[in-house]
């Protein structure tokens, strides 16, 4: 069994959109400068890169499917072209309304990406800047979860990190030692 990271989409590998707004065009998506080198990190220590990001902007008809799958596919040749491709992309296309799975913070996404690509969860992390994020990771039994906000969230198995490039060297630190070039104040 592999492992792998698990990682929220908007305001952890490209620039959130406002509240209340969606990414609906690839004009709009805008990866965030610490990404790419974040997510080769992670590559580099042997993880699978799975997005899991809730969507609901399908199920409300602001995008379809196919468009959605546009946009992850053009994220994708931007981060393959600097090392750092997404593996596979999973997410829940339903609004608040649907009785559903798969919309974190339930689990479902993570649990049907483990059965897909045979990955060990409880060996893999979750990388998120939401308590939606926390909470699936959490519910999924991952090993730690990556916790990107100001706020704090109080778990032992939640890492609380400033951007995603914190994320990948605290996982780092937390599968092997870390050389000081690469360490940073907290």
């Amino acid at each position: 069994m592999s492992k792998a990271v698990f990682l929220d989409r908007d305001g952890v590998i490209n620039l959130a959109p406002p509240q209340g707004k969606y990414i609906t065009s690839v004009s709009q998506l805008h990866i965030l400068p610490q990404a790419p080198g974040a997510l080769k990190l992670l590559k580099e220590l042997g993880f699978r890169l799975i997005v899991v990001t809730n969507q609901r902007c399908i199920g409300k008809g602001l995008i379809s499917a196919d468009e959605m799958d546009n946009i992850c596919l053009f994220m994708n040749r931007r981060l393959e072209s600097c090392g750092a491709g997404i593996d596979r992309f999973y997410y829940c296309p339903h609004d608040y309304s649907n009785c559903c799975d798969c919309r974190k913070p339930k689990p479902g996404l993570i649990q049907t990406a483990a059965r897909d690509m045979c990955l060990d969860v409880k060996s893999s992390y979750m990388i998120g800047d939401s308590e939606v994020d926390v909470g699936a990771g959490l519910a999924a039994e991952c090993k730690l979860v990556c916790y990107i906000s100001r706020k704090k969230y109080q778990n032992n198995r939640v890492l609380n990190c400033r951007d995603i490039w914190d994320a990948a060297v605290r996982i780092k630190e937390n599968t092997q030692e870390v050389p000081l070039c690469l360490r940073r104040e907290r």
